[in-house]
């Protein structure tokens, strides 16, 4: 469905004042905090089906944040980046299948330019399978030698639209969403395939264990 310039509009005046009505409870905030007080910047890691609270998360930090998301070049893209506009937030787009060396290009040259100091990615849209890493996020860590921080948004109540390729969870009007994130994970510079595929599960491990870490807090 193409949604027009005005339709944008008004998506970004509701979607702004609904996440107000969130209530966001981080588990161990110190863990991204840390990074950007010593000047770390990071890859933020996430599922595709818990994206729609994670903008006005950044009223969590306790450093400013100055981040940049990478969107598909695909329709659901342009939604993504109409609601990061809300908050003010940058996009890149690109994925695995499309304009992905161009997005790594702009990324370097924001690093290198002190620009942003968090790059925001999906590491399972735009398309699927649902909860299974793709491995540009690898690449890219290893490009760009910058860590990768998974992190899950875990809303409560929420509406799920199971008819949605994953299953994509909206939080209902004044839920509270529990923010938790996993330590900061290095990838070396030069990958064979076989390591980029151990890091790539390896990463897909981290995100998929962070749901033991929400039983024990």
């Amino acid at each position: 469905m193409k949604v027009s310039e005005k339709q944008l509009r008004w998506l970004q005046r509701f979607y702004k004042v609904f996440l107000w009505t969130l209530r966001y409870k981080p588990v161990n905030q110190e863990i991204p905090d840390s990074l950007l007080r010593n000047n770390i910047p990071f890859l933020a890691a996430f599922w595709h089906d818990e994206v729609i609270p994670i903008p006005r998360s950044r009223i969590c930090y306790s450093v400013p944040v100055h981040a940049v998301a990478l969107t598909s070049p695909s329709r659901d893209g342009n939604l993504v980046e109409a609601m990061c506009a809300a908050y003010g937030i940058e996009t890149i787009r690109g994925s695995s299948s499309k304009g992905g060396f161009e997005a790594i290009r702009e990324i370097k040259k924001r690093m290198k330019q002190n620009m942003n100091n968090m790059v925001s990615i999906a590491v399972d849209g735009p398309r699927g399978p649902a909860r299974v890493v793709k491995p540009g996020i690898i690449y890219l860590a290893s490009i760009l030698q910058m860590p990768i921080v998974t992190m899950r948004f875990l809303a409560s109540p929420v509406s799920i639209l199971y008819k949605a390729w994953d299953c994509q969870k909206i939080p209902l009007p004044f839920a509270t969403v529990r923010i938790l994130y996993g330590e900061p994970y290095y990838i070396p510079k030069r990958l064979s395939e076989e390591e980029l595929e151990e890091h790539r599960l390896a990463v897909q491990e981290r995100l998929l264990s962070l749901d033991v870490l929400r039983s024990q807090k």
